[in-house]
């Protein structure tokens, strides 16, 4: 009788020290699992807002278009003195440039247009909006030229890019409040891509 009860004490003991040991290999995997680093996909990365998505870039303010043509090492860059969106006036044009693209922005209490002009390899952009962000894209077609548009709303681009002649450009729609409210009609793409394509065909 006292061997049977003691035979029966050992097998509990041992069963109860196996579970014990299943647990104790059991823990580290978990906690493995819930401290390791989330994957970001590239998905993660499309869904990042617009601030995030912005492209780096450092410029270089100068006193002239012909300075930031030199400055940015692109063969002539020509803008109109006066530029409008909606009927309204945007003017005081302000140079620069970056790593191979010339930049010319015009001021507005409300808002900024920024057109840019790059030749060949360059590292900056002629943006700093990441065409990935805009919900929107559809085509323009201005003098012959296709013209990419880019906006928050179909009809209202804030950005537009175009080649031509060996060149890359882009022209920025910029709110002063952030905001995505306003930006480039039908009409504004056509009036402001043309002007610059005349400007530089012209090299005024």
């Amino acid at each position: 009788m006292n061997k049977s009860v003691a035979f029966r004490s050992c097998a509990v003991g041992m069963a109860l020290a196996l579970s014990l040991v299943g647990c104790s290999q059991g823990q580290p995997e978990q906690a493995s699992q819930e401290n390791a680093p989330a994957q970001t996909t590239q998905q993660d990365a499309g869904n990042a807002t617009p601030s995030q998505q912005a492209v780096p870039q450092s410029w270089t303010e100068v006193k002239s278009v012909m300075d930031a043509a030199q400055g940015a090492g692109i063969d002539g860059f020509g803008v109109p003195e006066n530029v409008s969106v909606g009927g309204a006036p945007f003017s005081n044009p302000q140079y620069a440039y970056g790593e191979g693209v010339a930049q010319v922005t015009y001021a507005q209490d409300y808002a900024s247009l920024i057109v840019r002009k790059a030749d060949g390899s360059h590292a900056s952009s002629v943006s700093d909006r990441n065409p990935s962000e805009f919900e929107h894209t559809w085509k323009q077609n201005v003098s012959d030229v296709d013209v990419t548009c880019y906006g928050a709303f179909e009809g209202l681009a804030t950005l537009v890019t175009w080649n031509d002649s060996g060149s890359e450009y882009g022209i920025t729609y910029r709110e002063a409040d952030g905001e995505e409210g306003g930006g480039m009609y039908e009409e504004d793409v056509e009036s402001l891509v043309d002007s610059v394509m005349r400007a530089n065909y012209t090299g005024a």
